[in-house]
């Protein structure tokens, strides 16, 4: 934010993680959360970060980018993308297909960290309506 470059903050939500929480647990979240960290980390540019932001989350940092249609774009042919993960629970396999959803702000939108949690807040109340 302090250093004025071009860029995005991208907001994914996992939406069906309470399902797999109370049918497979705690640890199933976690596996699926890392699973599709990892599954963006794989897609993105090298020099994009992800982080977990909450319960059912991702945080990504898209820096460089100047376009955000190219990126809606690119972010909705990683998310149509097959991004299936198996979490196995008492000796059992279980292959899951994760939902994603996004949100794209301009990093220079935001001035502070408070602006980032504002705006993580907003998409979340907006999803849940």
């Amino acid at each position: 934010m302090a250093s004025g470059r071009k860029g995005f903050i991208v907001l994914f939500r996992l939406t069906c993680l309470n399902m797999i929480n109370q049918r497979f647990g705690p640890e199933a979240v976690e596996d699926c959360l890392m699973a599709v960290a990892a599954f963006l980390t794989q897609s993105l540019q090298s020099d994009d970060a992800v982080y977990h932001w909450s319960d059912s989350s991702l945080l990504a940092v898209l820096q460089g980018r100047v376009n955000e249609q190219i990126l809606n774009a690119e972010l909705q042919r990683i998310v149509y993308q097959n991004r299936e993960t198996s979490v196995t629970i008492g000796g059992r396999t279980t292959m899951l297909r994760i939902p994603l959803t996004f949100d794209v702000t301009p990093i220079e939108r935001l001035q502070t960290p408070d602006d980032l949690y504002k705006i993580t807040l907003q998409t979340n109340q907006r999803s849940f309506r």
